[in-house]
C-alpha cells in the first residue's frame, strides 16, 4: 500500500473521528473512509478493553 498526505478534509475529518465529534456531510466520499475507519477502530479497541476487563474481574471473583 503506498503512503500519501491527506487531504484538508481528510485531515479534518481524521481529528473530528480522534475527539469524537460528528462527521461533517460537506467533506468528500475520502474524508467519509478516514472518519469511518477511525471510528471503527477506536469502537472495536473500547470493546476490546471492556471484553479483557470483564474477563479479569471473572478471574479475580473466582468465577
Amino acid at each position: 500500500m503506498r503512503e500519501r498526505t491527506l487531504t484538508y478534509d481528510e485531515t479534518k475529518a481524521a481529528e473530528a473521528a480522534f475527539k469524537g465529534e460528528p462527521f461533517n456531510p460537506a467533506w468528500s466520499a475520502a474524508a467519509a473512509t478516514v472518519y469511518a475507519g477511525i471510528t471503527e477502530a477506536i469502537e472495536k479497541r473500547l470493546m476490546t478493553g471492556a471484553v479483557e476487563s470483564e474477563v479479569a474481574e471473572e478471574c479475580l471473583a473466582g468465577r
